[in-house]
């Protein structure tokens, strides 16, 4: 049975007790990913950047004339810092998605049509370290717009915190694209490690 959707009583034989297709829709969106729910209707042409592909001259690196878009938030997922990467002596960051509205990661997007993500995806060692996902992101608008980025495939059991190396170019980068005052200051007040800590932590 179906409840929650804005109607107070689902026992009722009229239309005020129904869920209306829209609201069904939000559960269900909510639930599933935007490429299952849609198969071959969503077009992916912005990429969102949560990281330091935040930074532009980091992304041009990998893809030239790379545009900015805007800034957008990602509703109802959390950033962690899942699987740590020696080479790099630090946690590498992903998204996960939950059913928390007070959850949302803020980034930027990128209009990605007619881009090359081929050396993109083989710096993140895409498909072994992060594979690419089907998202939906929001402006400050409230306008959703159809995009993808890149999630850990590999995921430690226990989490480790970031390098504060690391979260500072991050943070950086943030600011460089205005983010969200609320957001930076979350970063800032995230915990990291030091490359002391680090090393002897087996890092």
């Amino acid at each position: 049975m179906i409840d929650n959707y804005g109607s107070s009583d689902s026992s009722g034989g009229g239309d005020e007790g129904r869920a209306t297709p829209e609201a069904i829709l939000e559960h269900i969106s909510q639930e599933t990913s935007d490429a299952a729910l849609f198969p071959g209707t969503m077009r992916e042409v912005w990429y969102f950047a949560y990281d330091l592909m935040m930074e532009q001259a980091t992304v041009s690196r990998f893809t030239k004339k790379m545009h900015i878009g805007k800034v957008v938030s990602l509703p109802h997922y959390k950033l962690e810092f899942a699987y740590h990467f020696p080479p790099q002596g630090t946690s590498l960051p992903t998204l996960t998605r939950t059913n928390n509205p007070d959850d949302v990661v803020w980034g930027f997007v990128y209009d990605a049509r007619e881009k090359d993500f081929s050396e993109i995806e083989r710096y993140l060692r895409t498909p072994h370290r992060y594979h690419r996902s089907a998202i939906q992101v929001q402006d400050r608008g409230g306008r959703r717009m159809p995009a993808f980025t890149y999630v850990l495939t590999l995921r430690d059991d226990v989490y480790r915190n970031p390098a504060k190396s690391y979260m500072d170019k991050v943070i950086a980068a943030g600011t460089e694209r205005k983010l969200p005052k609320e957001w930076l200051d979350k970063l800032r007040d995230w915990e990291t490690e030091d490359a002391e800590t680090a090393a002897q932590a087996g890092g």
